[in-house]
């Protein structure tokens, strides 16, 4: 079963700034990667897939050394969503995939959570790039669990929301089988040797 628990988070004020860098460069890449399918497809008649444009990653960070300051499975993450966008299209589920602007991208995610290291410090959440983050839990969860960390802007504060994979437990239901005889002198008799008397109407 996947749970998802969404908790408050108080960065400083430097790392408030990377988190919001982390979000623009995004942005960009979404857009980026966006204009990219759309133009190959002009002159191709064939959009590049997922895959190939999270090869082309490495490359760009040699180019633009302003995207080194993000983790790699962020910008890897970013090309999904995409993706994910695109296919829901293609699906007829949801329109063709938008560009983005600073109020429709306030997320980011790293898809790939250490456990060892994300929840090393008591208090504290470890985003990579970013630093240990203060965390406002309201109630325990188990830092094992969590296979997904999502980091949201919303309302002027950030949350992150953590994604856990627990085992569902079966409940087994025991019942009670009881024979019943419906009689004429009693209203039922039990195999339990319980009487239940007919029922007098007036």
């Amino acid at each position: 079963m996947i749970t998802v628990h969404r908790f408050h988070i108080e960065p400083t004020k430097e790392q408030e700034r990377k988190l919001f860098q982390t979000l623009t460069l995004c942005r960009q890449l979404y857009n980026t990667a966006l204009k990219q399918r759309e133009i190959c497809y002009r002159q191709k008649g064939k959009s590049p897939c997922c895959t190939t444009q999270k090869n082309e990653l490495p490359a760009l960070k040699r180019e633009l050394p302003e995207y080194k300051q993000v983790n790699a499975q962020v910008f890897q993450d970013c090309l999904q969503r995409l993706d994910n966008a695109f296919e829901r299209f293609f699906k007829g589920l949801a329109g063709y995939p938008r560009y983005k602007d600073r109020d429709h991208y306030r997320s980011f995610t790293y898809p790939q959570a250490d456990k060892q290291d994300h929840f090393k410090r008591p208090g504290y959440i470890y985003l990579p790039k970013i630093g240990y983050v203060k965390l406002k839990a309201h109630f325990e969860f188990d830092p094992a669990k969590i296979s997904r960390i999502n980091v949201k802007y919303h309302n002027r504060k950030w949350y992150v929301n953590l994604t856990s994979e627990i085992e569902e437990t079966q409940t087994v239901e025991v019942i009670n089988k009881i024979g019943i005889d419906v009689g004429l002198l009693t209203f039922a008799a039990l195999s339990d040797a319980v009487k239940i008397d007919n029922p007098k109407f007036s």
